[in-house]
């Protein structure tokens, strides 16, 4: 990600800016002043490589693989 550190000035040494000068998904290069949450509001889920908004997959399963040495009760972790 591109990305600028500039500092306030120098009644705040240790405060930075961080400034993103290229859009993450398409790589457009940004003008000083231009709008960041615009142009990646015109963006779709898409193009961060997620799935279109309102759909899914399969919601049926675990989200995630069991692993029995994973404590899921908030115990310690155990074996079966």
């Amino acid at each position: 990600m591109a990305l600028e550190y500039h500092q306030r000035g120098p009644s705040s040494p240790y405060t930075f800016d961080v400034v993103l000068t290229a859009c993450p998904f398409c790589d457009h290069d940004f003008k000083p002043h231009e709008s960041r949450p615009e142009h990646i509001g015109e963006h779709t889920p898409s193009d961060a490589g997620l799935t279109p908004l309102g759909e899914g997959g399969d919601a049926s399963g675990p989200l995630f693989e069991s692993d029995p040495a994973v404590a899921t009760d908030g115990g310690e972790a155990r074996e079966r």
